[in-house]
């Protein structure tokens, strides 16, 4: 179990309204606590599944995608060897285009792109343009509009957050100095005490090195270089400059969750709407994995029969995957493979 840190609070004397800066500082505290709690969980169960995924998930999801190629190169074959209808042939167009994007980033993507291309109405080629056009256009983003990073532009803002920045640096350097001064190894003569200050001076560094104000700051309530009041009593500028430092912290804070986050739910393919936190990661896990497994069972069945077809049996497969296209539809889902 973590050693539990000590409370940080500005809490001002008994009598003392607390003021405006002081209530922000204690929120900030107490929600970069809640996310760093948050990322410490994540960071213990993702040994666990990174070890699923790549037992697990990533064969499966090889073997999908060795199948799935497999597919479509039989679906091509058989449409230069076997006379179908119309409707017949849109179908099996229909499935080949669907797939061959979601097959891309292998050794054989020329082939892939090719194959697309035999069966779509656009290239392949044409298709990547046009969809990299209408993802600019939904973001809003201007292929002409010139860029704007001449030397003068954002100049006064630039001159702001450097300003930030410095005094950002000599909030957190005052601090690990007041620390690193009593507690350098090199000047205590017990060899107990050495130790000890050797594990703590380690603390500071790192933390120091992670420009972390609060980690530094629990370490001086946890060494008693400062008292609870003490950041009560503290000038209001000197507040604010620690209140800047925590919003970066606590911005790098949000942005480690969020990333842990997204490997899992690229890793595990996790829809959007799909809450996600720690406490649900197994659990998750196992479901996907067996829905996985499941999905390569009958793409395995697929193959085979599409393999072993005759013209007849083939035709029969095509119908069969028109009608869960058209359901699929419906639903204003992708049928799952």
């Amino acid at each position: 179990m973590a050693k539990k840190r000590p409370a940080l609070r500005a809490v001002p004397a008994v009598g003392k309204p607390i003021t405006g800066s002081q209530r922000k500082f204690n929120a900030l505290v107490e929600k970069i606590e809640q996310k760093r709690e948050l990322l410490e969980a994540w960071q213990v169960v993702v040994v666990d599944y990174e070890q699923r995924w790549g037992e697990e998930f990533l064969p499966l999801l090889d073997e999908e995608a060795a199948l799935n190629v497999e597919l479509v190169e039989l679906l091509d074959r058989a449409a230069e060897q076997v006379e179908l209808a119309d409707d017949e042939r849109a179908t099996l167009d229909e499935v080949i285009v669907e797939l061959v994007p979601r097959l891309l980033g292998s050794d054989d993507d020329e082939a892939l792109k090719s194959l697309f291309d035999r069966h779509s109405e656009i290239d392949f080629a044409t298709l990547e343009r046009e969809t990299a056009s209408l993802l600019r256009a939904e973001m809003g983003l201007d292929e002409e509009a010139p860029e704007a990073d001449g030397p003068e532009s954002g100049r006064p803002r630039d001159v702001r957050a450097e300003e930030r920045s410095r005094q950002a640096s000599r909030t957190v350097r005052e601090v690990y100095r007041k620390l690193a001064g009593p507690l350098h190894p090199d000047r205590e003569q017990d060899d107990a005490e050495r130790e000890r200050k050797t594990a703590l001076m380690q603390r500071v560094n790192q933390a120091y090195e992670h420009g972390n104000l609060l980690e530094l700051l629990e370490l001086q309530l946890e060494l008693e270089q400062i008292r609870p009041g003490h950041l009560a009593d503290l000038p209001e500028e000197k507040l604010r400059h620690f209140i800047h430092v925590l919003d970066e912290q606590l911005a790098e804070i949000e942005d480690e969750v969020l990333n842990e986050e997204q490997l899992f739910r690229e890793r595990f393919a996790i829809e959007p709407m799909q809450a996600v936190s720690p406490k649900i990661v197994r659990r998750l896990v196992r479901e996907r994995t067996e829905l996985l497994r499941e999905d390569v069972a009958w793409l395995r069945e697929d193959v085979a029969r599409v393999a072993g077809a005759d013209a007849q049996q083939l035709r029969e497969w095509l119908r069969e995957e028109r009608k869960s296209i058209d359901e699929a539809d419906e639903l204003n889902l992708l049928p799952a493979r």
